[in-house]
């Protein structure tokens, strides 16, 4: 299994999800007011906002509770530490680091994540969403100067570096349990060319007196 296949299969859903909106060409709609609307058009870009700074921050602390939930289910906490101690031949360092990267998440989530939201915008013969937009919303950014933004799916094709796509899931607590257990297994299932991999990436950095 090479890096493209590895990082294909550890985010399948989100992938598929991707690959649905652009093979039924479903385009994305960005909901915003008038005013920003303009800015958007006379500077050329799209502001990020900051996740507490959210019409609803409290999604974004539904998933890191999610994620700390299902660690502390099915043994998963000490699967993914197995997984770790195996990839860093046993280096607690690396190991204490990233469990605490995941402690800290909500705090990353919180204060220092930027995004702008994008919804599925359908237009099937019988939906009226094609015309009238998504009343849910509307509520949120209506009022006397709501506007939508519509992209084409092909946005999603631009090159991830800094910022990245990812569709959101709604999930109840046992569905995200159930995604975190399964991607510990397939984790488990190709360890070794996990750490072969990254084996190979920590000595060019090390020779390029990188690391």
């Amino acid at each position: 299994m090479n890096e493209t296949e590895f990082l294909r299969e550890l985010f399948s859903q989100a992938n598929k999800r991707k690959n649905d909106v652009v093979n039924n060409d479903i385009r994305l709609a960005h909901y915003t007011t008038e005013s920003t609307l303009m800015q958007i058009i006379r500077n050329k870009e799209i502001w990020l906002r900051n996740t507490s700074r959210m019409n609803d921050s409290m999604e974004i602390k539904y998933g890191v509770n999610g994620l700390v939930g299902a660690f502390a289910e099915n043994g998963n906490a000490r699967r993914f530490r197995e997984f770790l101690m195996y990839v860093f031949d046993g280096d607690t360092s690396y190991v204490d680091k990233i469990f605490n990267l995941i402690l800290e998440r909500g705090y990353i989530d919180q204060y220092i994540t930027y995004i702008a939201c994008l919804s599925e915008h359908h237009a099937q013969p019988d939906d009226h969403e094609d015309k009238y937009g998504r009343l849910s919303m509307w509520r949120a950014y209506g009022n006397t100067s709501g506007v939508s933004l519509l992209f084409r799916p092909s946005i999603l094709k631009l090159p991830e570096g800094v910022i990245f796509f990812s569709p959101v899931e709604y999930w109840e607590q046992d569905e995200i349990t159930r995604a975190v257990t399964n991607k510990i297994e397939f984790l488990h299932s190709c360890k070794t060319e996990v750490r072969e991999y990254i084996t190979a990436v920590y000595s060019f950095l090390k020779y390029n007196k990188i690391a």
